[in-house]
């Protein structure tokens, strides 16, 4: 795979609304749904391992990644400042009305996402979103049912309540808060706490994952208050998990039985509040994608992709309701 532009200047700008987003695309244009890859709080497109790119594009796929606003080269909202997340933990946290307003709410991260596949005339999409990903992903879900051909929620949360919080010295890593002053204490910081986000890395994944915190820190340089307003985004969107129902995609939810920051039970619930969704607990995943997780997981992209292009199919064919595989066990 041609590698320039992750550190250099060929990532691509465009304009959505008011905010520029920088994007890549890989593989070759055809008229299947592309791939859309959605990340995590505070990471940008260089954050995807090369062997899930590789391989979804040898699978014949093409494949669009992005920067989320406010991290990496899209647009930063610094104007707009620190947020006020103790009220919004709090807030949260003891279930009472909101304390204080988000910089801006998730479903506006959503409606980026939208208006960038407006602007690239794609249509349709398999996306597959990643802990943050997946909720803004859920939320595209819900706004443009159309616009989703299939989704795939890796090592992500419905929002409900009642759910596990994160191991404690991941909460204690997260409590840290601050900026780093410079890229190369940015750098350890960032390896540091991913180590500790993990599952079981072989020393090729361990070396892998420096060099791709590397090539991101480097990339989305500097790194300001944009996660955290992002974090804000999250813990303001309280009310996501009870419009999961109304998805109608084929989903797949992905988990990691080792996640210590979102710990199994929230890809469970997800996979109990969206309609016939598959469930996949991987006993080695954490909540980072190494590069070995990245192949296996273009795999099961890949397939869930084919399964739900085979099934809209089959329904134009019969001209009735899709019938997607996976038991449904609705929560109370």
């Amino acid at each position: 795979m041609d590698r320039r532009g992750v550190t250099g200047p060929a990532a691509s700008l465009t304009q959505v609304g008011s905010l520029a987003l920088a994007w890549r695309a890989h593989g070759c244009r055809s008229d299947a749904a592309p791939v859309v890859l959605i990340h995590g709080l505070g990471q940008t497109l260089a954050d995807w391992p090369d062997t899930l790119i590789d391989g979804l594009v040898a699978g014949g796929r093409r494949v669009l990644r992005f920067d989320n606003r406010d991290v990496g080269r899209s647009s930063r909202l610094d104007s707009h400042g620190a947020p006020p997340l103790i009220r919004l933990w709090l807030a949260a946290a003891l279930r009472l009305p909101p304390l204080a307003r988000p910089p801006y709410p998730l479903v506006d991260m959503a409606t980026d996402a939208i208006g960038l596949l407006d602007a690239l005339g794609v249509r349709s999409a398999h996306l597959v979103g990643v802990s943050m990903g997946g909720m803004i992903a859920q939320r595209i879900a819900c706004l443009q049912p159309d616009r989703v051909a299939s989704l795939v929620l890796v090592m992500s949360s419905s929002g409900a309540p009642g759910l596990p919080g994160p191991a404690r010295e991941v909460s204690e890593a997260m409590s840290g808060g601050g900026s780093s002053p410079d890229l190369r204490s940015a750098t350890a910081r960032a390896l540091r706490f991913r180590r500790l986000l993990a599952g079981e890395l072989t020393a090729a994944d361990v070396v892998e994952l420096e060099e791709r915190v590397e090539r991101s820190s480097a990339y989305g340089w500097p790194e300001g208050a944009g996660p955290a307003r992002q974090y804000a985004a999250i813990l303001a969107d309280r009310d996501r998990y009870k419009r999961l129902v109304e998805i109608k995609a084929p989903t797949l939810v992905i988990h990691g039985a080792r996640d210590p920051l979102l710990p199994p039970a929230h890809g469970a619930d997800i996979a109990a509040r969206i309609p016939h969704a598959r469930l996949i607990v991987d006993p080695m995943f954490g909540h980072e994608i190494s590069s070995r997780d990245g192949t296996r997981l273009a795999d099961q992209i890949l397939r869930h992709a084919a399964q739900a292009e085979a099934g809209a199919v089959s329904v134009q064919r019969r001209g009735a309701a899709p019938a997607v595989a996976g038991t449904p066990n609705r929560p109370a």
